[in-house]
């Protein structure tokens, strides 16, 4: 082991712009990567929505439709029409559903239901979102639907940044060294481009997983870069020459980061069971993830460290010390209590476990809901033989509180339910 970690500090230059060079690469590839937009490919072959939507792909020939709804503030009289006819020229759409009734009208809101005849994972679909988006940019403008859904960003944007921000805050707060904290980032960066670009070896990558994984691999591998840098300061205490204390910290720090990370690579291996299979996407993505973050701070960092190690030693700084030993001192005295009060809560919690109700669906409540009552469109599907059964059964369905309209389409054998 000491003959690898003394190569990776011996040959570090070579070693730093090969990984540079990688990400470059990586940041192409990053773009070719599928990106699976339908959750429904991720449910359990037994679920019924999945062998409901297996038969539909399979036996019936449904034209290929979607819905856009978009609600705009603050509209004249003059500017609702004009909105109509725009929405109805473009390229793509079927129908625009529109009327001057309350249905469409609220307070200030305008809504408009756009049909579009292809589905919502089609190019014309997305193209259609893109062109309604940037021409109403200057309005105060919702989207819903889902074609909305497909091209919003599960993270928005702002919310990465954010995040970001905040590990850089803490981190600057509690470093020795105000330059640290950008070499730990930029190491975990690196981390963060590799395993994206390497999301092309699979099929496809969910759109969840592609927004969240940067962030969760930043707080899951952030404490390798920490444990790295703590053992070169001591090393350094002992040895005035950097290089060398950087030799004995990287073979000394091996160990305890390793099994770290390895850790929590099984943990997010374990994902890769759960019956809802977008935890398999999840699970090797993630992991995938640490096992770069890993390899970026042993090949990366100590570079980092070494080229900017003047830089460091010029912004050091006082770092926040706790004094805990009246927390220590609580923590033994209290020790019986606490073990019997974890096993309360321990077998509260297991036991309340099983109250815990599993969805499949985004419950999420968008903008436009808000404000206008949204149309779900529910499908039954049946056997032919079961025709008598089914007409006895729509006039309960119509009767249904919040059921709008019922269709029966005899042809494809199913019945369409509006809520």
């Amino acid at each position: 082991m000491k003959k690898i970690t003394d190569f990776i500090i011996n040959k570090r230059y070579f070693i730093l712009v090969t990984f540079i060079l990688l990400s470059i690469a990586s940041v192409y590839l990053s773009n070719q990567v599928s990106i699976n937009y339908d959750m429904a490919e991720y449910l359990p072959d037994t679920s019924e929505t999945r062998i409901g939507l297996d038969i539909m792909e399979n036996n019936i020939d449904a034209p290929e439709l979607s819905v856009l709804n978009i609600m705009l503030k603050g509209l004249n009289q003059e500017e609702k029409i004009d909105v109509k006819n725009y929405l109805e020229n473009l390229e793509g759409v079927s129908s625009v559903d529109y009327d001057e009734t309350e249905n469409y009208n609220k307070e200030d809101n305008t809504l408009y239901v756009i049909n579009i005849k292809a589905d919502e994972e089609s190019e014309l679909a997305t193209k259609v979102y893109q062109e309604i988006t940037k021409h109403f940019e200057s309005y105060e403008i919702q989207t819903s639907g889902a074609i909305s859904d497909r091209n919003k960003d599960v993270l928005p944007t702002w919310i990465v940044v954010l995040a970001v921000f905040c590990a850089l805050l803490i981190l600057i707060v509690m470093s020795d060294s105000y330059v640290e904290p950008f070499l730990f980032l930029t190491a975990i960066l690196i981390g963060v481009v590799l395993n994206k670009g390497t999301n092309i070896l699979f099929e496809s990558v969910s759109n969840i997983t592609d927004s969240i994984v940067a962030i969760l691999q930043l707080a899951l591998s952030m404490d390798y870069s920490i444990m790295l840098m703590n053992r070169y300061n001591q090393e350094k205490q002992k040895n005035v020459n950097k290089i060398e204390a950087m030799k004995e910290a990287l073979y000394h720090a091996f160990g305890s980061i390793a099994s770290s990370s390895l850790t929590t690579i099984v943990g997010l291996l374990a994902l890769v069971f759960m019956s809802f299979t977008i935890g398999r996407d999840l699970g090797f993505v993630l992991a995938k993830g640490v096992l770069f973050s890993l390899i970026s701070i042993f090949f990366v960092l100590p570079a980092l460290i070494l080229i900017f190690d003047d830089a460091i030693c010029k912004t050091k700084k006082k770092s926040p010390s706790f004094h805990l030993e009246l927390l220590g001192k609580f923590s033994y005295r209290a020790r019986p209590v606490c073990a019997i009060l974890f096993l309360v809560f321990f077998m509260g919690s297991f036991m309340l476990k099983g109250n815990l109700g599993i969805l499949y669906t985004d419950s999420e409540e968008n903008e436009v809901s808000k404000v206008f009552t949204e149309n779900n469109q529910m499908a039954i599907i049946y056997k032919n033989e079961d025709e008598e059964k089914i007409r006895s059964l729509l006039p309960q369905l119509e009767n249904q509180e919040k059921v709008d309209q019922v269709l029966a389409l005899r042809k494809y054998s199913r019945s369409k339910i509006n809520i």
